[in-house]
């Protein structure tokens, strides 16, 4: 039999939970899978084996990462997941996740995986290097044997690569090595009650992170090393043309972390781990995504 290449694999995206998908995603790796358990009974009756009628079905967890490097378009079906809250071009944090499904063919087998939410997004960028949106799903059930629904195409618009951000603190424009942006939504994983299945996800505290290298000059050492507790402002901000993708963050927090000299070779750099906060003041979402996705 012809082998299932992995290049030949396409995932869709379905924005109602356990319907066909409807758009076409260009994925770098999709692990969301269905893991099931077993049950063994550990009775004693004299044998050093287990006995096979002894077992039962346990529980099962659907779940897995899904990675991409996103175009504007495929941002605007994720950022509501990962968020929460907002339309085009605005999202906003809501207290809870909406649920969606992809269908997803593995060459010898087609997959519908339903009740997803997205546990956790991170957004990572580095030089020479498109942004990455690696995102950790988790949902309910799985179903096989369906056929794979014909697709709206993909986008064709290149990624944002890294030369292409801005990174703003406290009104200020830095120039960086790396950055990441995370979203922890922390779902409760573990509520099956009664039942195989997960019964739902709801979710727990959120948190939201901003890391980032930056130079250690005289300026950075002065505006970035010991920032005051109240917190500073910040803006991560990719523009390519017409696109552009804005994260806004009304306080960013964090306390002195060390700066290391590791050997005889290299540059003194500045680690910058920021948590991002909810102002209760003035109240204003600690994350707000602007997606600039029409050209």
């Amino acid at each position: 039999m012809a082998a299932s290449m992995m290049h030949a694999s396409r995932v869709g995206f379905g924005a109602t939970s356990g319907s066909a998908a409807t758009v076409e995603l260009d994925f770098l790796s999709c692990n969301v899978a269905k893991q099931g358990s077993h049950i063994q009974s550990e009775g004693i009756r004299g044998l050093r084996d287990y006995i096979s009628e002894l077992v039962n079905e346990g529980t099962f967890t659907v779940g897995g990462s899904l990675v991409m490097h996103p175009r504007p378009s495929e941002l605007d079906l994720f950022l509501p997941q990962i968020m929460g809250g907002g339309t085009n071009p605005t999202y906003t944090l809501a207290e809870t996740q909406t649920s969606f499904g992809i269908d997803v063919t593995k060459i010898g087998q087609i997959c519908r995986y339903a009740g997803l939410k997205v546990n956790s997004a991170v957004f990572r960028c580095a030089p020479n290097q498109p942004l990455t949106l690696e995102m950790d799903l988790q949902g309910t059930t799985e179903t096989t044997g369906i056929s794979f629904p014909a697709l709206t195409n993909v986008s064709n618009v290149a990624p944002y690569i890294f030369s292409e951000l801005v990174l703003t603190l406290g009104g200020v424009a830095y120039q960086c090595f790396n950055i990441e942006i995370g979203i922890q939504n922390n779902l409760l994983l573990d509520r099956f009650m009664n039942t195989q299945s997960r019964t739902e996800l709801p979710e727990q505290s959120r948190v939201i992170t901003l890391n980032a290298t930056v130079q250690m000059t005289s300026v950075e050492a002065a505006a970035l090393y010991d920032t005051a507790v109240a917190g500073i402002t910040g803006t991560a901000v990719w523009t390519k043309g017409a696109y552009g993708l804005t994260f806004s963050f009304d306080k960013l927090q964090k306390p002195i972390s060390p700066v290391v000299i590791a050997n005889r070779n290299g540059e003194i750099t500045l680690g910058l781990q920021f948590t991002a906060r909810h102002n209760a003041t003035t109240p204003t979402k600690a994350l707000i995504v602007t997606n600039d996705s029409t050209p």
